[in-house]
């Protein structure tokens, strides 16, 4: 079973419940913070403890969702992935925010060089997934 990790923002991490949960009916084992880490300890170690389920992971996707906004940890979660992993973006931003998001990858030179590939439709995210 192919293991992936889903990095997202805390605050759309009702999102991330709904991508994980359509991810394991389709025959994946989804992770990500909100569920597989214990948000009530120091910042740091939730930032260590997710490097531990990014090494465990055999794919990840950073999520863009809701508005598209994503921080330092966010960034840095998907530059350290992108050293021995696949890396998918799979975006499911509002209409009315997808122009600035591209803006923001465009200019974001880690985002631009180390996801390997970007996604709208689950369908197609779950084709690609069903080819690794």
């Amino acid at each position: 079973m192919l293991k992936i990790y889903i990095c997202a923002p805390n605050k759309h991490s009702n999102y991330t419940e709904n991508l994980a949960k359509k991810l394991e009916m389709n025959g994946f084992h989804a992770s990500y913070a909100a569920k597989d880490t214990d948000q009530g300890i120091a910042q740091h170690e939730i930032f260590v403890l997710n490097l531990g389920l990014i090494d465990d992971c055999d794919v990840f996707i950073s999520y863009f969702v809701h508005d598209g906004y994503y921080g330092i940890d966010f960034a840095s979660e998907t530059g350290y992935a992108a050293k021995n992993k696949k890396v998918i973006g799979f975006i499911e931003v509002r209409e009315e925010h997808y122009d600035q998001l591209m803006v923001n990858m465009e200019k974001d030179v880690m985002l631009n060089h180390f996801i390997d590939v970007y996604f709208k439709e689950f369908k197609d995210l779950i084709a690609y997934l069903g080819n690794l």
